[in-house]
């Protein structure tokens, strides 16, 4: 159904290793269905160069796979956040005590650490990564179609055929 409607498919993969990526990737293969790896950086663990490869080859085939990771600490994080097929995460939670620490300060992190920093990112492919490119996404541009009103002659109103529940492709 997803394939078919081009809706998307946000996932955390089923087991934190390079199998479980596989498996998404191979699903999404299988389907047709737009495919986004939530937070590549913790499924794939220290193995995410190998990771970020399987992504960009299968992008290079004409799939729709699409991931983000979220800046820590880890020097292989770097390979992520730089990589041409990455968008930038955060979970946006409310700050609490114990909370991970994506979930606040992330794009900040992003600024300091790997643009002005490291120099991993320009300010450019920073703001981009972080914003637009998973609005400007085609599969994730659907908007519901307004359902047209139409009046019929004894002046009551009605849907028009061609819109009724569907969506824009």
């Amino acid at each position: 159904m997803a394939a078919e409607w081009r809706a998307p498919v946000l996932t955390h993969v089923r087991a934190v290793s390079l199998a479980g990526v596989q498996e998404a990737i191979a699903l999404a293969a299988v389907t047709g269905a737009p495919l986004h790896i939530v937070h590549l950086n913790s499924m794939a663990l220290g193995a995410i160069a190998v990771a970020l490869e399987m992504v960009a080859s299968t992008q290079a085939q004409g799939l729709d796979i699409t991931t983000e990771v979220y800046p820590m600490q880890p020097e292989w994080i770097d390979a992520g956040v730089g990589s041409p097929v990455t968008m930038i995460g955060s979970d946006g939670m409310p700050c609490a005590p114990g909370a991970h620490p994506r979930s606040v300060g992330t794009f900040a992190r992003v600024l300091g650490r790997y643009v002005l920093e490291r120099g991993t990112l320009t300010l450019m492919d920073a703001r981009s990564k972080m914003t637009i490119r998973f609005a400007r996404h085609p599969a994730r541009r659907r908007r519901p179609v307004r359902r047209e009103r139409r009046c019929d002659r004894a002046g009551r109103l009605r849907r028009s055929s061609r819109t009724r529940g569907r969506y824009r492709q």
